[in-house]
């Protein structure tokens, strides 16, 4: 649910993620997020960044300004279906996982990092891998275990920003709890100060 447009965030597997008129009489679609080739198996919204994000089984991850009404950027590198996704406010930055076990960590909407991979986990078997990124990649660095690899899928992440954790949901019943902070510090990213903007009128005159 998006509050600031009245609307509501749904997908389907006609490739497309559609706004619908929360006040409307009859479902009616305000706004068609286009550009994913194959079925969106997940998106986020964020409040605080004026963002949404989809992702999808085409392995990629789209990411969309509901302040300027325009796509913003694709995030790419996955080696498998995108599973769930989460923004990690008040940072510019979005957490990623697949079904190869990859838990990625990208930086969005911020000029210096923009759309590029600033960490990478993978979880395997019993064990926790961890590669950092900040050198501007865009996602190349993601990789889909080898064949005598037992890879956990990951199918579900959250945020605390209290205690800078992101969570994580395997198909082995497991949760495992990752402390990103020093992530966050590394990066040098500053939280993103959140400015009330009137947007409704926008989405309606696109």
């Amino acid at each position: 649910h998006i509050p600031q447009l009245r609307n509501i965030l749904t997908t389907s597997w006609e490739h497309e993620a559609h706004l619908l008129d929360e006040v409307a009489e009859t479902s009616h679609i305000s706004k068609r997020l286009l550009g994913h080739l194959s079925d969106i198996t997940c998106c986020a919204y964020s409040e605080h960044l004026g963002l949404i994000a989809t992702g999808s089984s085409d392995k990629s991850i789209r990411v969309y300004d509901i302040k300027k009404v325009t796509f913003d950027g694709s995030l790419t590198g996955h080696p498998t279906e995108v599973t769930s996704l989460c923004f990690m406010d008040p940072y510019p930055m979005l957490a990623s996982t697949d079904a190869a076990g990859n838990l990625a960590v990208w930086a969005v909407h911020h000029d210096a990092f923009k759309n590029t991979l600033l960490m990478r986990f993978r979880h395997i078997g019993d064990e926790i891998m961890a590669d950092t990124c900040f050198s501007g990649d865009t996602g190349k660095g993601l990789s889909t275990p080898g064949l005598k690899e037992k890879f956990s899928p990951i199918y579900s992440v959250g945020y605390s920003s209290r205690k800078r954790y992101l969570y994580t949901g395997s198909d082995k019943g497991e949760v495992v709890i990752w402390d990103i902070g020093p992530v966050i510090t590394a990066s040098g990213l500053r939280e993103h100060v959140h400015k009330e903007k009137k947007i409704k009128d926008n989405w309606k005159r696109a």
